[in-house]
């Protein structure tokens, strides 16, 4: 009798763990009870809800998102929030650079941008360990439809301002009206300007004013505030400047990225591409650390317990 009770409990047990996955957006998925792994990012199998955060990396659609993820040491250079409308329309809100600032745009073309040439997603989905309550809910449509009304302009400068807003600030502030902060506010100290022993600044050098404040899309994904839900990147943990670009060479940004730099040489042929590719390739992997250039801030993910994150490629 004491062995059915006890069989009864822990199947009561695994039920209230399965719903409050299902609540959070997660399929039932029995390695995530066994801690195998995280569940990798497949579109398909994501029960998609309002305030939900996606993180992309975008090697094909923006490879001068490189130097993003170089400078926070991860592989997320683009961040936005996803809104499900009532009739099941799945949007993104987000600050986009190509579309001069707050835009909104619709939940494929958004996760397109972070395909690379295997045709997988480079993209992670998490969500604040506070559910959102039916009032905030619906005060983060409000926020977000009247930041994109007012079309505030993209941050280009990237520190924080009074008069336009990146990708992360975009995200950071609809929470915070909300009353939810997630992501973590640094100075330019705590980025990797420095990267591939000081190699970074022959392709990008910018202008970084006394008491420069800065958030990204790492510090948002990564943050103690948020429960992941699926992931086909690393986020618990920095990655170091060799990881990064290898990881860039082997998915095709990196070649984008060359042609970014020798961008209006129409003259150039394929193979002039590839060798312009190795080269710039050779150069970063000469200079390039292979240690992370910080330990996880105390922001990081490291808090939700997933080591086994960084394993899933």
């Amino acid at each position: 009798m004491a062995n059915w009770l006890l069989r009864v409990e822990i199947l009561v047990i695994m039920m209230i763990v399965i719903n409050n996955l299902d609540i959070l957006g997660v399929h039932s998925n029995l390695s995530i009870l066994r801690g195998d792994s995280i569940p990798r990012f497949v579109p398909d199998q994501i029960k998609w809800q309002t305030g939900q955060i996606i993180g992309i990396s975008e090697p094909l659609e923006d490879p001068s998102t490189f130097f993003f993820e170089i400078v926070t040491g991860s592989r997320f250079g683009h961040i936005g929030i996803v809104v499900v409308a009532a009739d099941g329309r799945k949007r993104i809100y987000h600050s986009d650079p190509k579309g001069k600032g707050a835009m909104i745009s619709p939940l494929t073309e958004f996760l397109n941008r972070s395909l690379d040439q295997n045709q997988q997603y480079q993209a992670a989905l998490v969500v604040p360990n506070e559910l959102l309550n039916d009032d905030q809910r619906e005060r983060l449509i409000s926020v977000l439809e009247r930041v994109v009304a007012d079309r505030i302009p993209y941050n280009h400068k990237q520190y924080m301002n009074n008069s336009s807003m990146n990708c992360s600030e975009f995200v950071y502030h609809a929470f915070l009206k909300v009353g939810i902060e997630l992501g973590f506010i640094e100075g330019a100290a705590a980025f990797n300007y420095s990267a591939f022993n000081g190699g970074l600044r022959k392709y990008w050098s910018p202008q970084i004013p006394d008491g420069a404040r800065y958030i990204s899309p790492f510090s948002i994904i990564a943050h103690h505030g948020t429960r992941i839900i699926a992931s086909n990147l690393p986020i618990n943990q920095i990655l170091s400047e060799r990881e990064i670009l290898d990881s860039w060479q082997d998915n095709g940004g990196l070649r984008q990225f060359t042609q970014l730099i020798i961008l209006g040489n129409n003259r150039l042929s394929f193979r002039e591409i590839d060798k312009r590719e190795q080269e710039l390739y050779e150069f970063f992997k000469s200079r390039a650390s292979t240690q992370p250039y910080r330990n996880m801030p105390i922001w990081g993910a490291a808090c939700n317990d997933l080591s086994d994150l960084a394993q899933i490629k």
